[in-house]
């Protein structure tokens, strides 16, 4: 037997060759497994673990040095200051991702009438939750191509107990007939020949990451369908690949001449953000 500080360093000893985030990994690891917060885990050092507990870790530990997201092991993600229940059916929300949600704030609170709001390509459903606990108010639709996807969503939904907030599992809006205040979406963007030799493709969805031959095949049919589904006022935001902005602003204006389009950059100064007011 050995005690939670021997375990702690041995596997942080390993992980750091693996990760820049070792530290906080294994921390996240010895919370997770021994069902007790940081500061407990640090003035109880010297606890023996129990055969099944460093089983646990163990395992915990192998994944991690396997490139696994820890999202998945631990079966959660923080995002806009809640943790979203996830598994290797949707991608790990990102930080970048924020950008997007604190944009939709702001305008909802320029724009009181909004009723609306449509999450196209939900996932795990942190966008829309994310807003809708800010304006309990809305009314929110959540679409995604891919039934697992919703049904993580979903369990989001009940865990932030979101009221106003149905699923419908299509492709993009293709079964809608209704109009929208606000219309976010963050959409599989990554060229086909790309997605399978990036490091995020070991693990989270291919669905949720291709993008087609160029990438913007979802994305183009999504603004397609926007004429007919957006109220005026209204405002779409668009997570983007960031060398896609100037292709995807020229064919928002061909297809919605009338839409006011602004790029908005990330928080390493990159294009993310296609923003579309109508």
């Amino acid at each position: 037997m050995i005690s939670i500080a021997e375990w702690r360093y041995h596997s942080k000893t390993l992980l750091q060759t693996k990760s820049e985030s070792a530290d906080i990994e294994i921390n996240a690891i010895l919370s997770y497994f021994l069902r007790k917060d940081l500061s407990w885990i640090l003035a109880h050092a010297d606890t023996l673990l129990s055969e099944d507990q460093q089983k646990d870790l163990d395992q915990g530990l192998f994944r991690l040095l396997n490139k696994e997201p820890l999202a998945y092991i631990i079966g959660q993600a923080n995002f806009f200051g809640s943790a979203y229940i996830v598994n290797k059916d949707v991608l790990i929300p990102r930080p970048e991702t924020e950008i997007l949600v604190e944009n939709a704030l702001e305008w909802l609170g320029s724009h009181p009438g909004s009723k609306k709001i449509i999450d196209i390509g939900t996932g795990s459903g942190s966008i829309i939750i994310s807003i809708l606990q800010k304006y309990p108010k809305l009314r929110g639709v959540a679409v995604d191509i891919s039934d697992k996807a919703l049904r993580i969503a979903d369990e989001n939904k009940k865990k932030f107990s979101i009221k106003q907030l149905s699923f419908i599992q299509m492709n993009c809006m293709e079964g809608i007939h209704e109009k929208f205040d606000l219309i976010v979406a963050n959409l599989p963007y990554i060229p086909e020949k790309i997605v399978p030799g990036l490091p995020v493709s070991m693990y989270e969805p291919k669905l949720a990451l291709n993008g087609g031959a160029d990438g913007l095949q979802i994305i183009k049919k999504t603004i397609q369908q926007i004429p007919t589904r957006i109220e005026s006022p209204g405002l779409v935001l668009m997570e983007i690949q960031n060398d896609q902005a100037q292709t995807v602003a020229k064919f928002v204006n061909d297809v919605l001449p009338d839409g006011n389009v602004t790029v908005i950059k990330d928080y390493a100064g990159y294009d993310r953000i296609i923003r579309i007011e109508v």
